[in-house]
């Protein structure tokens, strides 16, 4: 908290003691309902000059388990069925929605009901437009995705057909 003076030593069962060395990061109070942006800018410093790997090493493994770019996260977001995280994108892909580019209809094609099912999941799977091309298993996580969304499962020709119908702009 704020009022301590740093790390304390702590006497171990064979009289031997033992210090955190690890970044002490101060908050302001121990009230968290005082704290402001302005109060915590001390700790906002400290902990933007830690180093989670040199500061937790008995952590360090499961650090690098989840260091995932955006692009590596996101993709893992949307073939477990997230939905699209708003807390982390890079400087470079944060465009305004109507500049987003998204899978739709051709010019002139009118979906069906199911067509446009299948275009909804195609763009939560593969937002970035870079689809499977195994047909069996983008197939698969079409229909998955369907099912968890509660929709009518469709057929292989209607994904084929949609896919004939649509493109990425």
């Amino acid at each position: 908290m704020g009022e301590c003076a740093g790390p304390q030593p702590v006497e171990l069962p064979d009289g031997s003691s033992k210090v955190d060395l690890r970044h002490q990061i101060r908050v302001p109070s121990s009230n968290p309902e005082t704290w402001d942006e302005a109060a915590c800018n001390d700790a906002f410093h400290t902990l933007a000059k830690t180093s989670s790997k040199e500061s937790y090493l008995d952590f360090t493994g499961n650090f690098t388990l989840i260091e995932l770019t955006y692009p590596e996260f996101n993709s893992w977001r949307a073939k477990r069925g997230y939905h699209e995280a708003n807390f982390w994108k890079p400087r470079d892909q944060l465009v305004a929605p109507q500049e987003r580019k998204t899978w739709q209809a051709k010019p002139g094609c009118v979906l069906s009901e199911a067509e446009n099912a299948v275009l909804k999941v195609i763009n939560e799977i593969w937002p970035d437009g870079i689809l499977d091309h195994k047909a069996k298993a983008r197939d698969e996580r079409i229909r998955d995705r369907l099912r968890h969304t509660q929709q009518s499962t469709v057929s292989a020709r209607t994904i084929q057909r949609t896919l004939k119908n649509i493109h990425f702009v």
